[in-house]
């Protein structure tokens, strides 16, 4: 069996990328988060659009503590990723209607239900995403940062930023 060397990055590696070039490092951060972000993008629930359009991806600076932070801004978001039994109810619902002059839902009998419900997307619309690029970050995160530091020269440790004087 071939072995294979250089793929695997280590703890140790990361941090060093990370106190060598932290803006670079920082850019990378906030890149994977994107690609996190726009997999959930896919798989949050939709109905009228608002729970998707409220999304965010943000990077959060505290002292010598870089944070991404990747959310939905909406009062029922986290009801809506929590709510496990959304398939079944998307199933069960099948045969409802939609009252297009007030836009509120009917079901099978002709009677208005309380409010609608996605019709696409799925329950941990953000966890899954997140868990699933967990395998590979550190090594995506290492090979990003090497390649803002090649295209900016940032062998100083910062990069240049619009209106810098570095």
């Amino acid at each position: 069996m071939a072995k294979t060397t250089g793929f695997k990055t280590t703890a140790k590696e990361l941090e060093r990328l990370r106190r060598r070039y932290p803006r670079a490092f920082q850019l990378a951060m906030f890149e994977e988060g994107v690609m996190i972000f726009e997999a959930s993008q896919k798989e949050v629930p939709v109905d009228t659009g608002r729970l998707r359009a409220s999304g965010l991806v943000t990077l959060q600076r505290l002292g010598f503590t870089t944070n991404v932070l990747i959310g939905y801004g909406t009062q029922y978001a986290l009801a809506v990723h929590e709510d496990a039994d959304m398939q079944a109810r998307r199933e069960q619902r099948q045969g409802d209607a939609i009252d297009d002059a007030h836009n509120r839902p009917r079901n099978s009998k002709g009677q208005f239900t309380a409010h609608r419900k996605a019709s696409v997307g799925k329950w941990k619309y953000l966890e899954d995403p997140l868990n699933a690029a967990a395998a590979g970050m550190a090594q995506r995160l290492a090979i990003r940062t090497k390649v803002h530091v090649n295209a900016r020269s940032g062998a100083s440790g910062a990069l240049k930023v619009k209106g810098s004087r570095r």
